[in-house]
């Protein structure tokens, strides 16, 4: 179908699969002791795992950009700096408070929240092959619905954990 999407890995299966494994390995960098050790406080971790995300996610669009436009300097200059700016505070958001929640409190749902962020991201961005127009989708429409997704299920984590252990039974707190 002429203007329609088309994976950039060759096939859908290849795309979810690449996809995956990225989400796997986002989330196992969270999950992994030994890399929250070495930040002082888990709001240090979070900023800089954030930071980290986001200059991998920005990078992912624009190698996919390069991939897939025959002429990547065609794009309005100004409005994708813009969306780049955009997409990298809501990555950087997303990733960041998925870490702190992880680091902090130990929720499970954090997990969960930055892994599916992770891997909708990557489909995203290499079967679309980039361009402004999916760095505005991505950082207007669903940076927003991961970031209420993830504190829903923060919400829902904190409240079974209150209700399964709490605070005057002597319980670790949520």
């Amino acid at each position: 179908m002429p203007g329609g999407s088309w994976p950039l890995l060759g096939s859908t299966v290849a795309t979810v699969l690449v996809a995956g494994v990225a989400g796997l390995a986002v989330t196992a960098a969270v999950w992994h002791p030994s890399l929250r050790s070495h930040a002082s406080s888990p709001s240090r971790f979070a900023a800089g795992f954030g930071v980290a995300y986001a200059v991998v996610t920005v990078a992912l669009w624009a190698g996919t950009t390069l991939l897939a436009r025959p002429d990547p300097l065609s794009l309005d200059p100004a409005a994708t700096l813009f969306w780049v700016a955009l997409a990298a505070l809501g990555a950087a958001a997303v990733a960041g408070a998925s870490a702190y929640v992880y680091a902090r409190f130990r929720y499970a749902t954090s997990l969960f929240a930055l892994f599916a962020a992770t891997a909708f991201t990557w489909y995203t961005f290499l079967v679309e092959g980039g361009g402004s127009i999916t760095l505005a989708i991505w950082g207007s429409v669903f940076v927003p619905v991961f970031l209420l997704a993830a504190a829903a299920l923060f919400a829902v984590e904190w409240g079974l954990r209150t209700v399964t252990h709490p605070p005057e039974a002597g319980g670790p707190p949520a």
